[in-house]
């Protein structure tokens, strides 16, 4: 004991320090820090737990550690705080109706870009830069509030810049709008897309919002040979319905990608959309279009809708359109009565085409050289 208070207070020489002055001396109970600590914590050789120890506290050298940071995942998002319905009523009071509308068509679509939601409800703007910034804020607005979030990939890569984000509803979002909803919806949880199943997505919006922008075009301006009449507009567009049918003595469910109504002066014409995309294989294609004809053999769709709607294919290229046609007349010819075919670039210029009669299925001029996967 005696050794090793004599040794605790034996001076210790460091170097000189660079401007050469004269080294200090400090003992070791000085740089251990416990000189003024006191007998009391001196701990007696082997007493319990500090068996051994002689001068140095119990409690260890002090110094100042930082605090340890919560363990976590680097890969891990941080958890949002969740939103109580108390909030989420407030938060309803203080959107715009416009906000509103933009929050129903992601909860219909599942995934809009930027600019679509721009061509959608941001149209009164100065100039197409002043409605694309409209836009983008409104979007952060409503991101910042946690009810919509952006996917991190981008349409067109990073150099497309803010218009090509793709935004979707969030779970908050969902709550929000089910809050006055009339019967209980089930909950979804956002997920993250397969590339292909979020390209057929964002072609199904596409779709619809080049059918709205042209009836809204032509609502505006004088129609031309390519466009709808005066008299006929879109009265109905309804994303991804679902009609359930026995054929068979089995009972399947058809889920066409749109289901469009189109109201003239007297009439009304009704599409089944089906969005065809390059990467879909022949196969899965001719399984949908039996589906389709299975239905109309049932006389199901007839005694919900009192009609049975065409079926439009609208293909990516003349390349599928050829294919897909010359296997449709192969394999069902009696499905020609009632589906139409017309390619994505004609559906987007005039949406008059739906009811054209040169969209109706027929044998292509001479056989096709290029044949289509049918994996």
């Amino acid at each position: 004991m005696k050794h090793a208070e004599e040794l605790a207070a034996v001076p210790i020489l460091q170097p000189e320090n660079a401007e050469g002055s004269a080294p200090t001396g400090q003992t070791l109970r000085e740089i251990l820090g416990v000189a003024e600590q006191g007998p009391e914590l001196r701990q007696t050789r082997g007493s319990g737990e500090n068996k051994g120890c002689d001068c140095i506290p119990s409690q260890g050298i002090p110094y100042d550690a930082p605090e340890a940071a919560p363990s976590q995942r680097p890969d891990t998002p941080p958890r949002q705080k969740r939103i109580s319905r108390l909030q989420l009523m407030a938060l309803r009071e203080k959107l715009s109706a416009r906000e509103l509308q933009i929050l129903g068509t992601l909860q219909e679509y599942h995934f809009v870009s930027s600019q679509q939601i721009q061509r959608l409800y941001f149209t009164d703007g100065s100039s197409a830069p002043a409605n694309s910034r409209a836009a983008n804020r409104a979007l952060k607005r409503l991101g910042e509030y946690g009810v919509i979030a952006h996917l991190d990939r981008r349409i067109g890569g990073w150099k497309a810049g803010s218009a090509a984000q793709v935004w979707h509803l969030t779970e908050p979002g969902e709550r929000l709008l089910r809050l006055n909803a009339a019967e209980k919806l089930p909950r979804k949880r956002p997920e993250e897309p397969s590339p292909q199943f979020l390209d057929h997505t964002l072609a199904v919006t596409e779709c619809a919002v080049a059918l709205i922008c042209q009836h809204r075009d032509e609502a505006e301006h004088a129609p031309n040979q390519h466009r709808i009449e005066p008299e006929r507009k879109i009265e109905k567009i309804v994303p991804y319905p679902a009609y359930t049918f026995s054929y068979g003595g089995k009972t399947s469910t058809l889920k066409p990608d749109l289901y469009v109504v189109i109201q003239g002066p007297d009439y009304h014409d009704h599409y089944f959309l089906e969005m065809v995309r390059s990467l879909d294989p022949l196969s899965k294609l001719l399984r949908k279009a039996q589906a389709h004809l299975n239905a109309y053999k049932s006389n199901e769709l007839y005694r919900q809708l009192k009609i049975q709607p065409y079926v439009v294919w609208v293909m990516p290229d003349k390349r599928e359109m050829e294919a897909f046609t010359a296997a449709i007349l192969e394999e069902m010819p009696e499905a020609r009565r009632f589906f139409r075919i017309i390619l994505a670039e004609q559906l987007a210029e005039s949406p008059g085409l739906l009811a054209a009669e040169e969209l109706c299925l027929e044998c292509p001029k001479g056989p096709s050289k290029t044949k289509r996967r049918t994996n």
